[in-house]
């Protein structure tokens, strides 16, 4: 099926220009006619003011900056308030499809149980701009949603009658909901529904966690035993209840990926202590647990996914155990060919490495960083950087586009703690221009 195929049948009552951006988005950049899309969100001068947003990378103070990284990415879409848009809408006319935030909000607002937004731009301000969407924010649960909901089906309406595409981020909070209910399954699952009733072509949610909020959805995914006990079996639902996928689902990006396990000198019964251990505290967070080396032991404790080596079993035999719903990485060393023969058999992403001696492993091979510049300008697939990867030295290795850093050390013996630790190679991804922050 060729890729506007479901944007024709997917969105049955749009007219040719809606579709027409949808399709824009959708084939844009590097992740251009695969199904997927990344988006760069660019509304933190307004939510948390300039210094906070931009002083870590200066050059980011300049509108220009952003669309200029969207487009030097590969992204699928640019989305900011009006502002920016406007300060770059000549200059990058039809370079990268970009989206109009309509709503915004700023940290010195007081609303809590009635979180909501300011309107700042309107429908005809996209088309001013040559915008493929409009973007808009909703917070289900706040005492002000119900406003929120009039606002953007209203904008909706005449957004579609334009042929622009509708985008809502649909975040839980306020009203009654707790802190960890705003990101439970059961409530992220309702998000994205209430989004998709609204007449959202594309719906942003945070990725869910395993807790259920309601009492009342509690009785029913237990009656009818939903599963919800992996992120992927989570991220699968929270898809389902957006029309059955009939709609496209984005899920926000956290600080850790995932957390490896790897336990090279125990024995299989230490590991499955481990594993049983660590696993749910690991996914409870939303963070994918990977094994390391052993897809028996992935498939036997149910883990999100496995990373084989280049003397473990074969990625076609890790796959067939795992099936094809969970996550296997491939060690590639310092070699492209290994990686395009991974890539092209199915592997979700690629290890590169390693790039610096190690204390954890002997290294077999040393990597150059131009093999990860390479690989992420002519590939979709991440790739991941492995070896003795600290925060003072990973720098080369984030510019030239590693999606990924696998780290031990630099995490574990920080001697402020692991949480500075990540804090820190979140400030390296930020000043190459690769954190992106969500509305």
């Amino acid at each position: 099926m060729e890729l506007t195929e479901p944007v024709k049948s997917h969105y049955e009552s749009d007219n040719p220009g809606t579709k027409a951006n949808l399709a824009r988005i959708l084939l844009q950049g590097k992740l251009g006619g695969t199904g997927r899309l990344l988006i760069l969100p660019v509304d933190q001068g307004v939510e948390h003011g300039p210094a906070r947003s931009f002083a870590p990378n200066p050059p980011a103070y300049d509108p220009h900056y952003h669309y200029q990284l969207a487009i030097d990415a590969g992204l699928s879409a640019y989305a900011a308030p009006l502002g920016f848009l406007e300060a770059g809408a000549d200059t990058f006319a039809g370079r990268v499809p970009t989206i109009l935030k309509l709503n915004n909000a700023n940290s010195m607002s007081r609303f809590k149980e009635n979180a909501s937004q300011a309107v700042t731009a309107n429908v005809k301000d996209a088309l001013r701009l040559g915008c493929s969407a409009i973007g808009y924010t909703i917070y289900p649960g706040s005492d002000a949603a119900y406003d929120q909901m009039r606002d953007i089906a209203e904008m909706a309406c005449e957004a579609k009658s334009y042929g622009l595409a509708v985008v809502i981020w649909s975040y839980p909070r306020g009203g009654n909901l707790s802190r960890e209910g705003e990101t439970a399954i059961d409530i992220s699952a309702y998000a994205a529904q209430i989004a998709a009733q609204l007449g959202a072509h594309i719906i942003k949610v945070k990725p869910p966690t395993a807790h259920l909020e309601l009492a009342a959805a509690k009785k029913v995914y237990e009656d009818h035993d939903i599963d919800i006990s992996t992120p992927a079996a989570r991220i699968r639902h929270v898809v389902q209840s957006a029309f059955n996928g009939r709609r496209i689902v984005v899920f926000s990006g956290g600080d850790a990926a995932c957390l490896q396990l790897r336990l090279k000198d125990m024995d299989d019964d230490a590991v499955r202590r481990a594993a049983r251990i660590l696993k749910p505290i690991t996914q409870d967070r939303d963070v994918a647990f990977i094994m390391n080396d052993r897809p028996d032991l992935a498939a036997e404790l149910d883990c999100d996914g496995v990373h084989v080596g280049e003397e473990d079993m074969p990625y076609a035999e890790a796959r067939r155990r795992l099936g094809p719903d969970r996550i296997v990485g491939v060690t590639c060393g310092a070699s492209r060919d290994r990686a395009i023969t991974a890539a092209e058999a199915g592997a979700d992403y690629v290890a590169f490495g390693a790039y610096f001696p190690s204390t954890t492993k002997a290294a077999r091979h040393h990597a150059d960083p131009e093999l990860i510049r390479d690989w992420s300008e002519t590939t979709v697939v991440p790739c991941c950087a492995i070896g003795g990867i600290t925060q003072q030295n990973c720098g080369p290795l984030v510019e030239a586009g590693a999606d990924f850093l696998a780290v031990i050390g630099a995490i574990w013996a920080h001697p402020k703690g692991p949480r500075a630790a990540v804090a820190e190679f979140n400030e390296v991804f930020a000043r190459y221009g690769r954190a992106y922050r969500t509305p």
